[in-house]
Protein backbone atom coordinates (compact mmCIF):
# COMPACT_ATOMS: atom_id res chain seq x y z
CA UNK A 1 0.00 0.00 0.00
CA UNK A 2 1.71 3.46 -1.34
CA UNK A 3 1.35 6.23 1.19
CA UNK A 4 0.88 9.73 0.65
CA UNK A 5 3.27 12.29 1.60
CA UNK A 6 2.49 15.87 2.44
CA UNK A 7 4.49 18.45 0.62
CA UNK A 8 7.57 18.86 2.08
CA UNK A 9 8.05 22.41 1.49
CA UNK A 10 4.45 23.12 3.75
CA UNK A 11 5.18 19.94 6.22
CA UNK A 12 8.81 20.44 6.73
CA UNK A 13 9.60 16.77 6.73
CA UNK A 14 11.66 15.74 4.01
CA UNK A 15 13.26 12.46 3.68
CA UNK A 16 15.30 10.55 1.03
CA UNK A 17 13.78 7.74 1.96
CA UNK A 18 10.59 6.91 0.87
CA UNK A 19 7.64 6.82 3.48
CA UNK A 20 6.86 2.75 3.82
CA UNK A 21 4.29 3.29 5.74
CA UNK A 22 1.81 4.90 8.60
CA UNK A 23 2.68 5.52 12.03
CA UNK A 24 -0.37 3.62 13.96
CA UNK A 25 -1.72 4.74 16.75
CA UNK A 26 -1.01 3.09 20.19
CA UNK A 27 -4.27 4.15 22.57
CA UNK A 28 -3.51 1.42 25.09
CA UNK A 29 0.05 3.37 25.68
CA UNK A 30 0.68 6.47 27.25
CA UNK A 31 3.00 8.42 24.65
CA UNK A 32 5.02 10.20 27.16
CA UNK A 33 6.54 7.65 29.38
CA UNK A 34 8.64 9.36 32.05
CA UNK A 35 11.28 7.16 34.20
CA UNK A 36 13.31 4.23 31.65
CA UNK A 37 16.12 4.44 34.26
CA UNK A 38 17.91 7.32 33.16
CA UNK A 39 18.61 10.52 34.26
CA UNK A 40 19.04 12.38 31.13
CA UNK A 41 15.91 14.80 30.83
CA UNK A 42 16.30 16.94 28.20
CA UNK A 43 16.34 19.62 30.98
CA UNK A 44 18.57 21.98 28.85
CA UNK A 45 15.44 22.77 26.58
CA UNK A 46 13.16 24.00 30.07
CA UNK A 47 15.61 26.18 31.07
CA UNK A 48 17.53 27.83 28.38
CA UNK A 49 14.13 28.56 26.44
CA UNK A 50 14.74 26.63 23.66
CA UNK A 51 11.71 25.48 21.76
CA UNK A 52 11.12 23.18 18.57
CA UNK A 53 13.96 22.67 16.87
CA UNK A 54 15.02 20.00 13.57
CA UNK A 55 15.51 16.22 13.34
CA UNK A 56 18.01 15.17 11.23
CA UNK A 57 18.89 11.58 10.48
CA UNK A 58 22.57 10.20 9.42
CA UNK A 59 24.21 7.52 8.57
CA UNK A 60 27.97 6.92 9.70
CA UNK A 61 29.38 7.41 6.50
CA UNK A 62 28.28 11.57 6.59
CA UNK A 63 25.18 11.10 4.26
CA UNK A 64 21.75 13.02 5.21
CA UNK A 65 18.58 11.32 5.61
CA UNK A 66 16.90 13.64 5.67
CA UNK A 67 14.86 16.05 8.57
CA UNK A 68 11.99 17.25 9.77
CA UNK A 69 11.20 20.22 11.83
CA UNK A 70 9.20 19.93 15.23
CA UNK A 71 7.07 21.83 17.17
CA UNK A 72 7.86 21.18 20.56
CA UNK A 73 11.36 19.68 21.98
CA UNK A 74 12.68 16.53 20.35
CA UNK A 75 11.99 12.83 21.73
CA UNK A 76 11.53 9.40 21.21
CA UNK A 77 8.64 10.03 19.27
CA UNK A 78 10.45 11.60 16.70
CA UNK A 79 13.40 9.07 15.68
CA UNK A 80 10.94 6.49 16.56
CA UNK A 81 8.35 7.64 14.07
CA UNK A 82 11.50 8.18 11.28
CA UNK A 83 12.65 4.70 11.72
CA UNK A 84 9.02 3.16 11.77
CA UNK A 85 7.94 4.78 8.67
CA UNK A 86 11.10 5.33 6.40
CA UNK A 87 12.69 1.57 6.58
CA UNK A 88 11.70 -1.06 5.32
CA UNK A 89 13.47 -3.10 8.03
CA UNK A 90 14.73 -2.11 11.17
CA UNK A 91 18.45 -0.93 10.87
CA UNK A 92 20.34 -2.98 12.83
CA UNK A 93 22.35 -0.74 15.30
CA UNK A 94 20.47 2.81 16.06
CA UNK A 95 22.99 5.31 17.87
CA UNK A 96 21.09 8.60 19.34
CA UNK A 97 22.11 10.37 22.43
CA UNK A 98 19.30 9.44 24.00
CA UNK A 99 19.01 5.41 23.05
CA UNK A 100 18.71 3.97 26.54
CA UNK A 101 15.40 5.78 26.19
CA UNK A 102 14.11 4.81 22.91
CA UNK A 103 14.98 1.61 23.05
CA UNK A 104 12.38 1.06 25.17
CA UNK A 105 9.79 3.43 23.89
CA UNK A 106 10.31 1.24 20.08
CA UNK A 107 10.04 -1.96 22.22
CA UNK A 108 7.15 -0.82 24.25
CA UNK A 109 5.43 -0.08 20.54
CA UNK A 110 6.68 -2.72 17.70
CA UNK A 111 8.65 -5.54 19.38
CA UNK A 112 9.03 -7.21 16.34
CA UNK A 113 9.99 -4.62 14.47
CA UNK A 114 12.57 -3.39 16.33
CA UNK A 115 13.82 -7.39 17.57
CA UNK A 116 16.69 -7.12 15.70
CA UNK A 117 17.79 -3.58 16.65
CA UNK A 118 20.80 -2.97 18.93
CA UNK A 119 20.18 1.02 20.68
CA UNK A 120 23.64 2.40 21.77
CA UNK A 121 24.39 6.11 22.95
CA UNK A 122 27.16 7.38 20.84
CA UNK A 123 30.66 7.82 22.50
CA UNK A 124 30.41 11.66 23.21
CA UNK A 125 27.04 11.59 25.11
CA UNK A 126 27.71 8.47 26.91
CA UNK A 127 29.55 10.30 30.49
CA UNK A 128 26.02 12.08 30.52
CA UNK A 129 24.11 8.32 31.33
CA UNK A 130 25.66 7.99 34.48
CA UNK A 131 22.39 5.91 35.93
CA UNK A 132 22.51 3.97 32.51
CA UNK A 133 23.53 0.23 32.33
CA UNK A 134 26.64 -0.26 30.25
CA UNK A 135 25.18 -2.35 27.27
CA UNK A 136 23.63 0.69 26.50
CA UNK A 137 26.62 2.19 25.39
CA UNK A 138 29.23 1.83 22.89
CA UNK A 139 31.85 1.06 24.89
CA UNK A 140 30.78 -2.20 25.73
CA UNK A 141 30.76 -3.03 21.65
CA UNK A 142 34.05 -2.25 20.66
CA UNK A 143 35.01 -5.73 20.00
CA UNK A 144 32.43 -5.74 17.57
CA UNK A 145 34.58 -4.30 14.50
CA UNK A 146 31.70 -2.89 12.54
CA UNK A 147 30.47 -1.15 15.97
CA UNK A 148 33.47 -0.30 17.03
CA UNK A 149 34.79 1.39 14.17
CA UNK A 150 32.02 2.93 13.67
CA UNK A 151 32.32 7.41 13.88
CA UNK A 152 29.74 7.80 16.47
CA UNK A 153 30.24 11.56 16.28
CA UNK A 154 29.13 11.77 13.05
CA UNK A 155 26.09 13.40 13.75
CA UNK A 156 27.73 16.02 15.78
CA UNK A 157 30.07 16.73 13.16
CA UNK A 158 26.94 17.23 10.71
CA UNK A 159 25.31 19.42 13.49
CA UNK A 160 28.66 21.51 13.54
CA UNK A 161 28.48 22.81 10.30
CA UNK A 162 24.21 22.96 10.58
CA UNK A 163 25.00 25.58 13.21
CA UNK A 164 26.27 28.06 10.62
CA UNK A 165 22.73 28.22 9.54
CA UNK A 166 20.94 29.30 12.80
CA UNK A 167 21.03 33.42 12.37
CA UNK A 168 19.65 32.70 8.88
CA UNK A 169 17.06 30.70 9.81
CA UNK A 170 15.75 32.10 12.98
CA UNK A 171 15.32 35.07 10.83
CA UNK A 172 13.20 33.50 8.13
CA UNK A 173 9.71 32.61 7.02
CA UNK A 174 9.34 29.04 8.09
CA UNK A 175 9.10 28.15 4.25
CA UNK A 176 12.28 30.03 3.53
CA UNK A 177 13.94 28.17 6.49
CA UNK A 178 12.61 24.62 5.44
CA UNK A 179 13.99 25.17 1.65
CA UNK A 180 17.55 26.68 2.88
CA UNK A 181 17.97 24.03 4.93
CA UNK A 182 16.92 21.12 2.69
CA UNK A 183 19.94 22.71 0.02
CA UNK A 184 22.17 22.74 2.41
CA UNK A 185 21.80 18.66 3.32
CA UNK A 186 21.48 18.48 -0.52
CA UNK A 187 25.10 20.10 -1.31
CA UNK A 188 26.46 18.17 1.62
CA UNK A 189 25.55 14.56 0.20
CA UNK A 190 26.39 15.55 -3.35
CA UNK A 191 30.32 16.46 -1.95
CA UNK A 192 30.09 13.06 0.36
CA UNK A 193 29.20 11.46 -2.90
CA UNK A 194 31.74 13.60 -4.70
CA UNK A 195 34.66 11.90 -2.24
CA UNK A 196 33.33 8.54 -2.75
CA UNK A 197 34.02 8.90 -6.78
Amino acid sequence: MACEEPDWRKSGCRYFLPLVRNRPNYPNLNEVVAGDGCSKFYSQYGTSGLTGGILIMCCPHRFFYGFHFFNSYEGRNDVFSVLLTRFQKAPRVVIYDFACGLASYCFAREPVFFKDTLFLVDKFHASNHKACTASSKMSAYLKDRAIGETNSNVAEHLNSGLRKLNTSISGMAEDRSISLLDTYICMSNRLELKKLC
